[in-house]
């Protein structure tokens, strides 16, 4: 949405309602403005949201924790390389998100397409306003449309779309932006036609690598861009494109430039409708240079800031007063500050940046200037800043008794000097997210484990290594605690929207064991510090419990720690590309990092599917384990039957280990696999595998479908009856006393009374024998005695 065609509506409706308020005799109420050497009118500033994917009527954006923001921000008349951020204020549940600064391009524009999760951390249920604010932390607009974040327990609901369609906006704007690539600095002459700054700079064969943003179209209008070569002639066409339902249009693109469709020449870019119509030109445009023409070293000037606190300074009681300076650079390799009195020039520092710079020798009635000059050709260069220091508050010299003096000469404050002007930090600036921490939830104190912090860079600037290198550090505190408090970069660089993964090895502190540490990682650069998201994780450090045994035998034994679950993904063997609905095999090993072994048991160890977890993609979400144990170091394979989904396309065949009921752990297995072509067919006369029971053991048949079998019924009864029969001479044989009692119990229960009666005799019969018995023995021992 164009917002400087929107303020143009703006401005005349404005004008409309003052015309019409002098006529009915209103009084206009001035708002009152903001310091326009800082910040721009809040009345000028204009901050516009598009979100993608599902929406409320009004364009209100609808997300969910976990989901990506999918949303576009887009502002206009800020000053130029004025710095602001985004709050987000929780109008349900209260409480205030602030999103990073950022930094407005030479002409007070912003605007940024941005896919990041919503993290839970961050984010709660509820409606949210989004306000622009300055750097100090003053609103300056409102962003509109905001968004809405659901309950994540709730089914989505799909809103019901306005039956109004969005206005036509126009007119439209088609903006370039090659700031990826080489790009004019300042007005360059190429082909002897001078170009603006920002132009895109590109040859045969290189990725064109830019963006294009285009406000105020029709809803869902098509339109294409035309190149027209101001040098040689000749027009290059690119597809017909259409504007989303806002009348928008964005996209990122980096095509090789072919050499069948351009040539070297300074080209202009026009938007033309399906008619061939020019709408408006697409601007700054783009060169493609001559392959033999050496590739210009683009020309970045140095920029600087000095500052100085406290100013002016203050005497109190003494003759001097201090005051720190503080000095940064950007695009020099070397800088020098000088400061000046009234008499004479003196160097002070000889460093691109630093902080606090002590200055303990300002007296007072003396200005001293601070300039700062870059030194990266060797020699004096430019003036980047300076600012003039001055002190306050000095005490008049006392006049000796017992000369009088009735009024003392009054000396004014001297005067003061501004702040120096702001400069703003260039447009590339620092940004991570962090994406995920595999460590242990608890580990024993003094116990070495291994450790993994992913991140992802959401700045624009490439992270590498060597001078000004990124590296992860220990975070909050910033102390050796884990044994490990820096972790270089893995790899040499790591783009924009890329990821990476920070492995190492950490050792649990003794002290503090007993509860619950800090596990914090945060990205930092060389020279200037921290930046982005903390990656955070609570760890129980506990300590082994020695328990003595009590004498003779003293053998001390202790409780061993608690093991913990990790794995690591070895290898995964599977094909490439498949058929829909077609049956293959794959294998993934998974190799024990942890300390506990995996099992069986009653939270048995299993592999189970991620992309999303728990998914059914191809057939199944867990994979059991084809041995009882894997003892930590040793390695598992997990062979896997997969069936191919029913649609055609590029599938993830992600896996990860889980220990059921208790927690997923370890590094994920990634895949992709393509799904292509029709359903696999099945053979009209495949074998049929039958099961014939008429023996004992079960004999397997194979017949083929389409043919004719005998089967004779007859035979299949009389070998089930003799099998039976066998059985029951058997038993007989084995067991005929406990037949005989079955025998009678079958008669107490079927015959009634006459079972029963049996069985009462034959207890007294037994109780009478016992009886005689110990009658006999009654007697004898009589007669003995």
């Amino acid at each position: 949405m164009n917002m400087f065609n929107r303020y143009s509506k703006i401005k005349a409706l404005l004008t409309l309602l003052f015309v019409g308020q002098l006529v009915a005799g209103s009084v206009l109420v001035l708002m009152p403005n903001f310091n326009v050497s800082q910040q721009a009118s809040a009345s000028g500033v204009t901050c516009n949201l598009t979100w993608g994917g599902r929406t409320e009527a009004d364009g209100t954006g609808i997300r969910r924790i976990g989901a990506g923001s999918d949303w576009h921000i887009e502002v206009h008349n800020l000053q130029p390389g004025q710095q602001f951020r985004l709050a987000n204020t929780n109008l349900t549940r209260g409480g205030t998100t602030y999103n990073g600064f950022l930094t407005a391009d030479s002409n007070g524009a912003f605007w940024l397409y941005d896919n990041t999760p919503i993290q839970g951390y961050e984010y709660a249920v509820g409606r949210y306003k989004t306000e622009l604010q300055n750097t100090a932390t003053t609103t300056v607009a409102n962003c509109t449309p905001s968004f809405v974040i659901e309950d994540p327990n709730q089914p989505a609901v799909t809103p019901v779309p306005s039956s109004t369609p969005a206005p036509y906006l126009g007119p439209v704007v088609c903006r370039l932006d090659w700031t990826r690539g080489s790009v004019a600095n300042g007005s360059q002459r190429f082909f002897n036609i001078l170009v603006p700054t920002g132009t895109g700079i590109r040859r045969i064969g290189e990725g064109s690598n830019w963006s294009i943003n285009v406000t105020g179209l029709q809803p869902s209008q098509s339109f294409r861009l035309a190149n027209v070569n101001l040098t040689r002639g000749g027009i290059t066409y690119n597809n017909f494109l259409n504007a989303d339902t806002n009348g928008n249009f964005s996209l990122y693109d980096n095509t090789l430039i072919k050499s069948n469709e351009y040539s070297s020449g300074f080209y202009q870019t026009l938007l033309q409708n399906t008619s061939t119509q020019t709408i408006t030109s697409c601007t700054p445009s783009f060169v493609i240079e001559d392959a033999s023409t050496p590739t210009p070293t683009p020309v970045v000037n140095a920029s600087g800031s000095i500052s100085a606190s406290p100013n002016p300074c203050n005497l109190g009681y003494g003759a001097l007063c201090t005051s720190y300076i503080s000095w940064s650079t950007s695009n020099s390799s070397r800088a020098k500050v000088y400061v000046t009195d009234d008499s004479s020039e003196k160097l002070f520092g000889d460093a691109t940046s630093f902080s606090n710079d002590a200055a303990p020798w300002i007296k007072p009635g003396i200005t001293y200037v601070f300039r700062l000059y870059d030194y990266s050709g060797g020699s004096r260069g430019a003036k980047l800043a300076e600012v003039a220091v001055t002190a306050i508050g000095s005490i008049a010299t006392p006049t000796p008794y017992p000369t009088y003096t009735p009024y003392p000469t009054y000396t004014p404050y001297p005067t003061y000097t501004p702040y120096p002007t702001y400069t703003p930090y260039p447009y590339n600036y620092n940004d991570a997210s962090c994406q995920e921490v595999v460590a242990p939830y608890t580990v024993n104190a003094g116990q070495t484990f291994t450790a993994q912090v992913t991140v992802r860079n959401t700045g624009t600037q490439a992270w590498t290594r060597g001078y000004n290198s990124f590296s992860l550090r220990a975070y909050d505190p910033e102390t050796n605690q884990w044994n490990v408090q820096r972790v270089d970069l893995p790899v040499d660089y790591v783009y924009p929207g890329n990821s990476t993964t920070f492995s190492f090895t950490a050792t649990a502190p003794y002290s503090g064991y007993g509860s619950y540490q800090n596990f914090n990682w945060r990205m930092s650069q060389d020279g200037s510090g921290f930046f982005g998201q903390t990656c955070r994780k609570n760890i129980s450090v506990i300590q082994p419990t020695y328990t003595p045994y009590y004498t003779p035998y003293y053998t001390p034994y202790y409780t061993p720690y608690v093991g913990y679950n990790s794995a690591t993904c070895t290898d995964i063997n599977i094909p490439t590309t498949v058929r829909v609905g077609q049956g293959f095999n794959a294998t993934v090993t998974m190799t024990n990092t942890g300390t506990k072994a995996w099992t069986k048991d009653n939270t048995p160890n299993r592999l189970g599917s991620q992309g999303p977890q728990d998914n059914m993609t191809w057939g199944l979400s867990r994979v059991d384990m084809n041995t009882s144990y894997v003892q930590p170091g040793q390695s598992a394979n997990f062979n896997i039957s997969a069936v191919a989904p029913s649609r055609a396309g590029t599938y993830n065949f992600n896996w990860r280990m889980v220990e059921e009921w208790q927690e997923w752990y370890g590094q994920t297995c990634t895949r992709q696999i393509k799904v292509v072509g029709n359903p696999v067919a099945t053979p009209s006369h495949s074998p049929v595998i039958v099961y014939i029971t008429s023996t004992p053991t079960p004999n397997i048949v194979c017949m083929v479908v389409g043919q004719t079998y005998l089967y004779d019924q007859n035979q299949y009864n009389q070998d089930q009856y003799n099998q039976n029969q066998n059985q029951v001479s058997q038993d007989t044989k084995d067991n005929s006393f406990w037949s005989f009692l079955g025998n009678i119990g079958t008669l107490g229960t079927g015959s009634g009374v006459i079972g029963a009666i049996i069985l009462l005799l034959l207890i007294a019969f037994i109780l009478y024998l016992l009886y005689r018995i110990f009658l006999a023995k009654s007697e004898y021992a009589t007669r003995t005695a």
